[in-house]
């Protein structure tokens, strides 16, 4: 969305263009309680007009009004973009915006969407382990889309435990967070070198995918699938040798362990005595 864009709308605004003609005369007659520009009035002090070429711009103080036709489009791009919830939402658009209604406009929208939410998670989840199988355990980053009771039914119909993590503590899941950074490396990379990102993440993703562990000595695609992936790297094809699960797991308990002694050690951590419930 552009200032031009907010200008245009901006002449297009019954309501708006009243209030900025009031502001030019200075004068308010004849408004009341029942009026739309009686809310306008009530903070006539607080709204400059600011003009460009492509027209003009209210404010309230710093902010920008919006006109009637964009405030949906502003609460609906930011409440699908990160769903970050209802209140960094509101504290987002009070930043740089302001428009009547502001606040029930966002919790409506984003209700709205968190609901579509949750009903899309379910069948992305479903899909997966269609292919591998049911987790034991699925850990998740307790976000909206899986605290509703829709995900807990749908978690106990098909037995796994639902394990939530601390929020805003990413060491609490930090196999997913580290790997995350990995993959916006990637994508940042392709985006300065002006490639397709996402063809560019298919091609990494199949690499990492085909590279033995540096933990397990073996690849992510044959300890998963039982088999090693063809890549553009041309290779002798042989047969695949029985994976040792038995010793691939104590390579990885290995290195976690000591991984943990480094970031106790690192953190000065020590045992607590306080128990549960004290």
């Amino acid at each position: 969305m552009t200032l031009s864009e907010i200008a245009l709308a901006t002449q297009k605004d019954e309501v708006l263009q009243s209030v900025m003609e009031r502001i030019s005369r200075g004068d308010w007659t004849g408004v009341d309680k029942d009026s739309d520009l009686f809310p306008y009035m009530r903070v006539k002090d607080k709204l400059p007009i600011v003009n460009y070429d492509e027209g003009s711009i209210l404010l309230y103080e710093t902010k920008i009004i919006m006109p009637h036709t964009l405030c949906k489009r502003v609460v609906v791009d930011l409440a699908h973009e990160g769903h970050q919830g209802i209140v960094k939402t509101k504290q987002f658009l009070r930043s740089t915006t302001w428009f009547l209604g502001l606040g029930q406009q966002v919790e409506t929208i984003c209700k709205q969407y968190f609901r579509w939410w949750k009903l899309f998670v379910i069948p992305v989840f479903d899909k997966i382990f269609s292919i591998f199988g049911i987790p034991e355990v699925l850990k998740t980053d307790n976000g909206p889309p899986f605290q509703s009771s829709e995900f807990a039914k749908f978690a106990s119909y098909l037995g796994f435990r639902h394990q939530r993590i601390t929020p805003l503590w990413p060491r609490t899941n930090s196999e997913a967070e580290r790997f995350m950074k990995t993959l916006s490396k990637a994508i940042k990379t392709s985006n300065v070198e002006g490639l397709n990102w996402k063809q560019e993440l298919y091609k990494f993703l199949r690499n990492y995918r085909a590279m033995p562990h540096s933990t397990t000595s073996v690849s992510p695609a044959e300890s998963l699938l039982g088999r090693q992936l063809r890549i553009k790297l041309p290779g002798i094809e042989h047969s695949s040798t029985t994976l040792d699960r038995q010793v691939m797991i104590e390579r990885d308990t290995a290195r976690k362990h000591d991984m943990k002694q480094y970031a106790d050690l690192k953190n000065h951590a020590s045992k607590s005595d306080i128990k549960v419930y004290e």
